[in-house]
Parts: C-alpha cells; structure tokens; sequence
C-alpha cells in the first residue's frame, strides 16, 4: 500500500546511513565505553582534590570564558579531521581520532560526577552539553565525507574533490561551529552560575 504523496518523506530522509558513519558511530562509541572504564580507574583519593579543583575552575569562568580556549575546543577536532583527508595515510586515523573524542569525552564527564556526585552531572552537562550539540555533529559529518571520498581515489583526488565539492560544506560547519563559540561564551557561564548556586 502506497503512502499519500503529501505523507512522503523527502529524498534526503529517505536515504540510508552509509557504512562509513556507521562505523565512525562504532568507533566513536567504543572509545565512550573505554574512557569511562578508564576514569573508573582514578584512585578514590585523588578525588577530593579533583572535586575542589573543579569547583574552583567553574567558579572562576562563571564571569566568563576564555575566547581563545574556546575556538581551540570547537575547531581543534574538526581541523584535524580536514588534515588528515588531506594526507594519503591519514584517513586511516579519522576511526581512531573519532574513538579518541569519546573516550576524552566520556572520561571528563564520568570524572565529574565521580568528584562530585549528582551535582558533577549537572556541572557536566553544563560544561559539554552545548559543545557536543554543535561540535559533534560537524565532526562526524566532516569525518565521515573526508573518509568516504578518501576511500574513492588518491590522495591528490581526496584534495581536488575538497577544493570542487567540499568548500561550501566547510563553510557550513565553521559557521556552525563559530553560533556554538558564541552560544557557549553566552550562556555556559550562567549555566555554571545556576549549578553552583542550586547544587553546590
């Protein structure tokens, strides 16, 4: 039986998920799974301190954060992936670059509420949860086109299909990333003020 035309959904949605971004998922969720097997590795002892350090880190950017350390966060990952579509060995590593962002992911947030319970959960949410809503979305989408079209053809071909087909995407995402620079400058340290003040 036929859907009604007008209850179709449209080409882009009918499309199935390439084999390259479910691996790039793969990837990235085993590195999840061993950063949080690792962060349950971190003595009991070093706990306390880890916890004083972090309420001392968010109560000293509550006023504000650093511009610099900000575009370094957003656009590190995403630079690198361009880099390594541009080398003949290097898309071999965007997997495991990929891997790499969860298990630092998944570290930092499993130690955060390892220090400080509930509340780090919340602290967490606030200091992440915007730079993964822009980030890694740009991420993936970069990581899995630059693997694909790599997977196609040379080095030199991985660097003329960037400059023909992959300007505006490029662009796309810097501008992406650049609403989420502003976005987390805005608003995390107020996030950062609320949870202090409600949790802590």
């Amino acid at each position: 039986m036929k859907l009604p035309r007008r209850w179709k959904l449209p080409p882009i949605a009918r499309k199935k998920i390439s084999a390259e971004y479910l691996a790039l998922c793969a990837f990235f969720l085993f590195g999840v799974l061993a950063g949080h097997l690792v962060a349950g590795l971190v003595p009991g002892s070093s706990r306390g301190e880890l916890g004083d350090y972090l309420l001392q880190y968010a109560s000293g950017t509550a006023d504000g954060l650093p511009v610099g350390a900000v575009l370094f966060a957003y656009f590190r990952a995403p630079a690198v992936f361009v880099v390594l579509g541009l080398l003949a060995w290097g898309v071999w590593l965007i997997p495991g670059y990929m891997a790499v962002q969860g298990a630092l992911l998944a570290f930092s947030v499993r130690c955060f509420v390892s220090a400080l319970g509930r509340g780090g959960l919340y602290l967490a949410l606030a200091a992440f949860g915007m730079r993964c809503l822009f980030l890694l979305p740009c991420c993936f989408y970069l990581a899995g086109s630059v693997w694909r079209t790599a997977k196609h053809g040379t080095a030199a071909s991985v660097r003329t299909a960037g400059r023909k087909d992959r300007l505006f995407p490029l662009l796309l995402c810097a501008l992406i990333l650049l609403i989420g620079c502003v976005m987390e400058l805005s608003l995390v340290p107020k996030l950062y003020s609320w949870v202090l003040l409600r949790c802590f």
